[in-house]
């Protein structure tokens, strides 16, 4: 039996590579899932995340913005920690001023087309971000080129930069 076959599941055709398939039980993908989320979240350390929270709170009491941005799956993940952050303040607080720069998909696209994909985050930034504000790039590598080229330019401007990889080698 080759390697990491299960041997009796059923199998599809994948019409990509040619041949078939195993089709793995839901049970032991929502398993398999979980634990490895669990793990991760082991991995991360308190003195990892408490100068996010940190930079996050001074934003929030000196009223500065907060801007996040993402490609693919992690806009969504910037779009719905977006939504978190806008609705997380408690009574008595000064609410999150937070933008997602990869919610508005017809100013993206336009961007895109006029300066190229590589310039949509730091167009949107443009006599918009000022020091203090908190720029947040999600990126599983690391090296989306329009989020490092967004964060430099909020560096250049004195925001705090802050970004959200699954890689260690991020430019």
């Amino acid at each position: 039996m080759p390697a990491g076959s299960h041997g009796t599941l059923p199998t599809v055709p994948d019409r990509e590579a040619g041949g078939t398939v195993e089709v793995v039980p839901a049970g032991e993908v929502i398993r398999t899932h979980l634990l490895t989320v669990v793990h991760l979240l082991q991995e991360v350390r308190e003195s990892d995340v408490v100068p996010f929270v940190r930079a996050l709170e001074r934003a929030r009491d000196e009223g500065r913005s907060i801007f996040t941005m993402g490609n693919g799956g992690s806009a969504a993940t910037a779009l719905h920690m977006t939504n978190d952050l806008a609705r997380a303040t408690r009574p008595g607080l000064p609410p999150l001023r937070v933008t997602c720069l990869s919610a508005n998909i017809s100013l993206l696209s336009g961007l895109a087309n006029d300066y190229g994909y590589d310039q949509v985050f730091v167009r949107q930034l443009l006599d918009r971000v000022e020091p203090g504000d908190v720029l947040i790039g999600i990126s599983a590598s690391g090296n989306s080129a329009n989020c490092v080229n967004a964060l430099a330019y909020g560096r250049q401007r004195g925001a705090v930069t802050l970004l959200c990889s699954a890689s260690t080698a991020a430019r």
